[in-house]
């Protein structure tokens, strides 16, 4: 009797596989929010700087972005608004 791909796969998985693979994914975790959290504050900083240059009537996602050096999806994906 053949075996497929799935059920060799698992049979293949261990406890120990399962819990390299949740520690690393944990890792990749917190260095993932470690990079977030650096880069909210890289846009909070631009964008004290924006406001106090442009107000906050004329300042822009884009300029804020460009500010802080990053793209401008990341602003949106971490704040969502100027507001």
């Amino acid at each position: 009797m053949r075996r497929s791909p799935a059920l060799a796969h698992a049979l293949a998985v261990t406890p120990a596989r399962v819990a390299a693979s949740v520690a690393s994914d944990i890792t990749k975790g917190a260095q993932l929010g470690a990079i977030r959290q650096a880069n909210r504050e890289r846009i909070l900083a631009a964008a004290n700087g924006v406001f106090a240059r442009a107000g906050f009537a004329a300042a822009t996602t884009a300029a804020i972005a460009d500010a802080a050096g990053l793209p401008k999806a990341n602003v949106h994906y971490d704040f969502g608004s100027k507001q």
